[in-house]
């Protein structure tokens, strides 16, 4: 197996910190992801300091 490496995105914190289950190919698939089950808008996640950053992903095999 090759070593695949993508472009996706994620919600990150403002310590750095990726949250894994919001990685996503699309920005508003990333913000959908986060926000399912709260009744928070992504405005007021941003205003605390959440962002959405595009990240690179590398899979290889183990």
């Amino acid at each position: 197996m090759k070593n695949l490496k993508k472009v996706m995105y994620a919600i990150v914190d403002i310590f750095g910190e990726v949250e894994p289950r919001t990685l996503n190919y699309q920005r508003k698939g990333a913000i959908k992801t986060f926000l399912d089950g709260s009744n928070m808008t992504w405005k007021q996640c941003s205003d605390i300091g959440w962002s959405v950053e595009k990240v690179n992903v590398s899979i290889s095999k183990a």
